[in-house]
């Protein structure tokens, strides 16, 4: 469901548009304050973990992080037969630790979906790097349970580095414990994408 369409959900790509992404690469010997710009296009997490498999993409709130990361989902379910990777939706906002430690709170998830996975199973796919594992909402996780969910993200990243992890997050911190990641800007959209985004949407008569 979106603004417009909130009686009914309508099928995502019928109106998604996909937001370009920007990296920003520090150019040597220009004492860290000189970048050259590399804009991403089309992304797909192909793309993406050909720049890293530890990725958080920050922008602005209302930007389209959270649109992103289920394009990501979807496009990841949809390309299976080729890369084998299972992606795993992950709203940080509803992470509490006086409940679960992540790996708990992950498996609940893929547990909602498939109830015969057992967490050893779950933890054998982490091992062989078989995951995709979309955090959205870094930001919106309450300041309780912020230290606790970075901890938990280092050890997690720590015990299963084969994975591909990408996090979203508005830039509300500088991500220095999130050492390694590498942070990846959301543009805002051009005018064609904007246009396109208005030619895909359906508007009510009134």
């Amino acid at each position: 469901k979106t603004l417009l369409y909130n009686d009914e959900p309508k099928p995502f790509y019928d109106f998604y548009v996909c937001n370009d992404i920007e990296r920003r690469i520090p150019i040597t010997g220009a004492g860290g304050a000189a970048h050259r710009i590399v804009n991403l296009e089309n992304v797909t997490i192909q793309s993406l973990s050909q720049y890293h498999r530890f990725v958080i993409l920050s922008g602005t709130g209302g930007l389209g992080k959270s649109m992103m990361m289920r394009h990501l989902l979807l496009d990841t379910i949809e390309k299976y037969d080729e890369l084998s990777i299972i992606p795993i939706f992950i709203p940080l906002k509803d992470f509490d630790e006086m409940l679960y430690s992540l790996i708990e709170y992950i498996h609940s998830k893929v547990r909602s979906l498939f109830g015969e996975v057992t967490q050893e199973q779950f933890e054998s796919l982490l091992i062989y790097g078989k995951c995709l594992l979309l955090f959205d909402g870094l930001d919106e996780v309450s300041s309780v349970n912020v230290k606790q969910v970075d901890r938990e993200i280092e050890n997690f990243t720590d015990r299963y580095p084969k994975n591909v992890y990408i996090i979203s997050s508005r830039p509300y911190q500088s991500f220095i414990s999130y050492s390694r990641f590498t942070v990846l800007q959301l543009k805002p959209f051009t005018k064609n994408q904007a246009l396109r985004l208005i030619d895909n949407l359906e508007f009510r008569l009134d």
